[in-house]
């Protein structure tokens, strides 16, 4: 008796390997290779997820990856998916304080909640689509930089509210700075090192007419 339902049980809840995907079905067939004879592959089996109805998730096995499987009795044909398993190829992360997610491009996704820190490596592009407002606050230092061009565009303005703004050039150089359309300034412009030229004129080397003849000299 025990023979029996230790046999039945054994039937029940297998371990195999994801031989092919059906995305569109979220279900993948499975081969096992606790068999006294040849493997066994499975129907198409579905993979149970976290959500799948209003609110949806998709995580589907790939080929080759370990799964559990829950038979309801009626063969390899009537069954679940219960999610995948670690192996010795694939070792887990070695710590408890981490949710880790690796992708197969590399991409990698971490929060570390014993140090408190969220990282993303992410080996591609990034593109996020809003239709509300973004709000970020930090109670630290921020920076952003980029090997190539950022470019910023807005409908409306870009507002900066700070009491200092410092602008230098990559490696120690100049900065060029151009712009179209008016501006306002309240305060003082100091100019070191350098000139104001406005409609091709020079504040430093410009002179004028002397009503008593000759022109003047530069301004000092």
């Amino acid at each position: 008796m025990e023979r029996i339902l230790s046999d039945c049980i054994s039937q029940l809840a297998r371990v195999g390997f994801v031989t092919a995907r059906q995305p569109e079905r979220h279900r993948v067939r499975v081969q096992f290779r606790d068999t006294v004879t040849s493997p066994l592959v499975s129907g198409w089996l579905p993979v149970l997820t976290p959500r799948a109805s209003a609110d949806m998730a998709f995580d589907l096995p790939d080929v080759g990856d370990q799964v559990l499987c829950l038979f309801l009795g009626n063969g390899l044909e009537d069954g679940f998916v219960l999610g995948s398993m670690y192996g010795a190829q694939t070792p887990p992360v070695a710590s408890g304080d981490k949710f880790h997610r690796t992708f197969s491009d590399g991409t990698t996704i971490e929060y570390d909640r014993k140090a408190h820190k969220l990282t993303a490596s992410v080996k591609g592009d990034v593109e996020a689509n809003v239709t509300g407002n973004i709000e970020v606050r930090l109670q630290g230092n921020g920076k952003v930089e980029a090997v190539g061009a950022l470019d910023m565009t807005s409908a409306a303005k870009i507002g900066l509210n700070t009491p200092a703004l410092t602008m230098g050039g990559a490696k120690g150089g100049g900065t060029n700075a151009e712009t179209q359309g008016n501006i306002r300034h309240r305060g003082n412009i100091h100019v070191t090192e350098g000139d104001v030229t406005v409609n091709g004129i020079s504040f430093l080397g410009h002179v004028h007419d002397c009503p008593h003849g000759g022109i003047t000299g530069a301004p000092q």
